[in-house]
């Protein structure tokens, strides 16, 4: 064997070495950008539940005095569709768990 063939196969570990470093870079990178993305999506997500939107009913323009008490029962309305739609959203999460741990069971009576 020549010294040259040797320096170049140094030279070849060498570059391989550099490279594969470079990759796991490259992955580590990625990792944590989709990382950062997908807890940006979270809490995104988690204001947009904080903040519950309801459209409040449609005024009535047809002459009809609006009386302070129309007024205040119209708020309640408001306050009863924030709570309805509070309490459907909340009985539909407890629904999915339940349906999740359900298939979940499910799985490991499958496996075992």
């Amino acid at each position: 064997m020549s010294p040259r063939s040797s320096e170049e196969r140094r030279e070849a570990k060498r570059r391989k070495k550099e490279e594969k470093r470079l990759r796991k870079e490259e992955k580590r990178r990625r990792r944590e950008e989709r990382h950062r993305r997908k807890e940006e999506r979270r809490a995104s997500k988690a204001k947009g539940k904080a903040v519950v939107t309801v459209t409040p009913p449609e005024k009535d323009y047809s002459g009809a005095d609006d009386s302070d008490d129309n007024c205040h029962d119209r708020d309640q309305t408001c306050k009863g569709q924030i709570e309805e739609v509070e309490n459907e959203q909340q009985r539909l999460e407890i629904e999915l768990r339940r349906k999740a741990l359900e298939s979940l069971r499910a799985k490991k009576a499958v496996s075992h």
